[in-house]
């Protein structure tokens, strides 16, 4: 005898018995907790009384038929816990008034062929909708949990950001930091660029010293004391090399060339020079100029698609209308519940037409598949209250996919808050760090630079020894150079 058979299976399970309401579908509650469902009998004569008992007619098939445990007795069970039927055990409870007829067909007259369409059609739509809620769902869950560990990762860099700006007064007070040798020689932002940070806004006094080294000097000059000499210096030329589109390998700084065209009127001085008694006005363009138009567009056109979700929030199609006659119809949601939204379904009612291919075309419809399993008004019956039922969970499903996106809205709005005062805290510390590094620090960071010797310069000794990788150094720089670089660094 077939054991208990409840697979997740994508159609709807009903019970054979032709008076029984009891269903299951894996994507609804069961009709009934406790209820189990059978298959019928391998041997063909325990099949046909089961047949007989059920109602149904004897060339009814059996394949994917079940009948639930409310028609068996106890004692038809093997081991007392309605999991296994005795070979012999035949249904006879709960049988109904349609005990004993033979054919399903003489009692019941099947329904209009349209009222099977709409329900089987809708049953269809809802199915595919429900299933795309349950996958949109998970997506969402997924980038809230991911926000509320980057929330929870800037909370604990913030908590510890505000300990160790605490400690640095402290510091000052027990005397460590007698004398600010680093920011003789440095900017800020330059002593960012030795702290280690990657990301350094340079100032246009940064900007200013920049292009008037590598105005009165040249670009080996610059690049020897930015690159070898590690000198925290702005890249200049990245800046123009970047805005004309190109990659830097393929650009070559020394001879490239940018016309006019591509400076604004900012970008320009006017210099007043007299020549032969004329006065002449000069339009010079400015040191920090940076080209910025008719330039080639760098950044990325990003095509935000409407969410069709989004725009209907209280409307779910389920199928274009093409013919005239659309029905739609509203169903309100239950009171009691979140919201008391509108749910709005369009339906297609097709029209029938006189010609032979619509002829054709229905008896088609008719003989599908699709249809075949809906032969009593029962069964209809049966089906429109699953719809029913998957109607109301689509509702639901739409109402919490709402609240997660409003969930995910806010929480990336308060890790973007959070960020923001992550950043002016980072920046609140390297300035106190700036301002609070111990004397032997201060040294630390000026070696990444500068030499022993000069290092010394900085502290104020007057009588100096330099080394001989200190002259080769000079030599360098004034080689590289001309002696207005020089003597200006």
């Amino acid at each position: 005898m077939a054991q208990n058979d409840t697979p997740e299976l994508s159609h709807l399970i009903k019970c054979t018995v032709i008076s029984c309401p009891n269903h299951f579908h894996k994507d609804l509650p069961p009709s009934k907790d406790d209820c189990l469902f059978f298959s019928f009998p391998p041997d063909e004569s325990t099949a046909t009384v089961w047949k007989e008992k059920c109602g149904v007619s004897a060339g009814h098939p059996t394949t994917t038929a079940k009948v639930c445990s409310d028609h068996f007795k106890p004692a038809d069970y093997t081991d007392g816990s309605k999991t296994l039927l005795k070979p012999d055990a035949i249904p006879k409870d709960n049988l109904g008034w349609m005990v004993g007829m033979p054919e399903v067909k003489l009692l019941s007259k099947r329904p209009k062929f349209d009222l099977i369409k709409d329900a089987v059609d809708t049953n269809e739509r809802l199915t595919q909708r429900f299933d795309k809620l349950i996958k949109e769902q998970k997506p969402l869950k997924d980038k809230i949990e991911l926000y509320k560990k980057k929330i929870e990762n800037v909370d604990n860099e913030v908590f510890r950001l505000k300990n160790m700006i605490a400690k640095f007064p402290a510091r000052r007070k027990n005397g460590a930091v007698t004398v600010n040798l680093i920011s003789k020689v440095f900017s800020p932002a330059q002593i960012n660029m030795l702290l280690g940070k990657k990301k350094v806004v340079w100032s246009y006094d940064d900007m200013a010293m920049a292009f008037t080294l590598r105005h009165i000097g040249n670009r080996e000059c610059y690049l020897y004391l930015k690159d070898t000499l590690n000198v925290p210096l702005p890249a200049l030329a990245a800046q123009w090399i970047d805005a004309c589109g190109w990659p830097p390998d393929q650009m070559d700084p020394n001879i490239a060339r940018i016309c006019s065209e591509h400076f604004d009127d900012t970008s320009y001085t006017t210099e007043i020079k007299v020549i032969d008694y004329i006065t002449c006005y000069t339009k010079v363009l400015k040191y920090d100029a940076v080209p910025t138009l008719f330039l080639p567009s760098t950044t990325p056109i990003v095509i935000k698609q409407t969410d069709p979700q989004e725009e209907l929030r209280e409307m779910i199609v389920f199928a274009v209308p093409t013919e005239n006659n659309v029905a739609v119809q509203h169903v309100e949601m239950q009171e009691g519940g979140d919201n008391n939204k509108e749910y709005i379904e369009l339906q297609v009612h097709h029209l029938s037409s006189g010609n032979d291919e619509s002829e054709a075309t229905r008896e088609s419809e008719q003989n599908s598949a699709r249809y075949k399993h809906i032969q009593t008004k029962e069964e209809l019956s049966t089906l429109e209250n699953c719809n029913k039922a998957i109607r109301e969970k689509v509702m639901k499903l739409e109402s919490n996919l709402k609240r997660l996106k409003e969930a995910l809205a806010k929480q990336m709005e308060t890790y973007k808050k959070k960020d923001v005062e992550l950043s002016n805290l980072h920046l609140e510390y390297l300035r106190s760090k700036r301002s609070f590094l111990s004397l032997h620090e201060q040294k630390m960071l000026l070696s990444k630079v500068f030499s022993e010797s000069q290092i010394k310069i900085l502290s104020g000794k007057k009588k100096i020894y330099w080394s001989n990788d200190d002259m080769a150094v000079g030599y360098t720089i004034r080689h590289l150079s001309n002696k207005r670089c020089y003597i200006g660094g």
